[in-house]
């Protein structure tokens, strides 16, 4: 998921960045609450872990943006490129 999330990114733009890290964590919440939600409390992860580290509010809401778009089954409002 990682590679192809930054080849991706080398084709296609965004902030390349944020989609790896994203791509890194899109799945933690599966592995530590279970699947049905992984979408919710793996955004929620991350924003903590992040916020841990003092990463970019900013960017902490983008990578919070593609954990909760990447799970297809849900109908969200996809707004930007990552």
């Amino acid at each position: 998921m990682v590679e192809w999330s930054g080849k991706l990114a080398d084709q296609l733009g965004g902030d390349k960045e944020v989609i790896l890290i994203a791509a890194w964590l899109h799945d933690i919440g599966s592995i530590i609450d279970g699947r049905k939600n992984h979408h919710l409390s793996g955004a929620e992860i991350a924003r903590k872990k992040l916020t841990e580290f003092n990463y970019p509010k900013d960017k902490i809401e983008l990578v919070e943006k593609f954990i909760l778009n990447h799970r297809g089954s849900q109908n969200r409002n996809r707004e930007s490129l990552e």
